[in-house]
């Protein structure tokens, strides 16, 4: 894994409506949010909640809300399904797509505007790796969670299984995009939750494989970060075309697939 570079596509995330493409952003991570393993992620984050009709739930970094839309089909008409993004741009689609049970803020996850004890459980999906204080948005969770109430922490790594064929010199700057070391934070999770104050700690893990290019195409925002790396002259135009047609080819062929690694750590307040 390398470094990300000081542009990278993946460190848009931390302020997305500053972003040069916050679009791509948002497309890159709604198709990332159809991953068949991603998407099984989700519904385990779901069930290690143990919501039941009538609950409260937050989502912490719920971009354009797709998480807090299933979650207030499980709490039901009687319970209540926020989230919360820095974004105001995710936050403003989130809304739009909402129903009448679901309500969205624009906040920090290191600040979250809400009174002590106010739902009974709290998620967070792939945010706390680009939230400024980690530990502390963990510590605003657990103070708006009531007591007994639980909190999960799901996040994921991805890494692309047979690129060996495509040319090194350019497969190094799109993964520095996509694959960045300072993107996967699970190893410090346990240690950030117990920072926090949060005991009886739970680990799980779950691992799969996408395949196919434009599954992989739009999950990682290749088309992007192809664009990016052109702009900025890391990579020559002829050189990045060429790449990108061989990786859609080895794609298309199965040569390349992705494999997922997604990681759950459950608390309770």
């Amino acid at each position: 894994m390398s470094q990300a570079p000081e542009h990278a596509f993946w460190a848009g995330f931390r302020d997305l409506d500053r972003d040069q493409a916050p679009e791509a952003l948002i497309t890159q991570q709604e198709a990332l949010a159809a991953w068949p393993p991603i998407r099984d992620g989700k519904r385990r984050s779901y069930e290690l909640l143990d919501l039941r009709p009538g609950d409260s739930v937050l989502d912490v970094g719920c971009g354009t809300g797709g998480d807090v839309a299933a979650l207030s089909r499980i709490v039901g008409p009687a319970g209540r399904a926020a989230g919360v993004d820095k974004s105001a741009r995710s936050i403003s689609l989130a809304r739009e797509r909402g129903d009448e049970n679901s309500d969205f803020t624009v906040a920090d996850a290191d600040e979250l505007p809400f009174d002590d004890a106010t739902f009974d459980a709290c998620r967070t999906e792939r945010t706390l790796q680009h939230a400024r204080r980690p530990r502390r948005a963990l510590m605003e969770m657990a103070r708006v969670t009531r007591p007994g109430g639980r909190i999960a922490a799901t996040d994921s790594r991805a890494g692309l299984v047979g690129l060996e064929q495509l040319n090194p010199e350019v497969t190094a700057p799109v993964l520095g995009h996509v694959f960045p070391d300072e993107a996967w934070i699970a190893h410090f999770l346990p240690l950030l939750f117990q920072q926090a104050g949060l005991a009886g700690l739970e680990l799980t893990s779950q691992t799969g494989r996408a395949s196919g290019w434009e599954t992989i195409r739009d999950g990682l925002g290749l088309e992007a970060i192809a664009q990016r790396l052109v702009a900025d002259g890391t990579v020559t135009p002829p050189a990045m075309a060429d790449w990108y047609e061989a990786c859609r080819q080895a794609c298309d062929a199965g040569n390349v697939e992705l494999e997922i690694t997604v990681v759950h750590l459950l608390a309770r307040r």
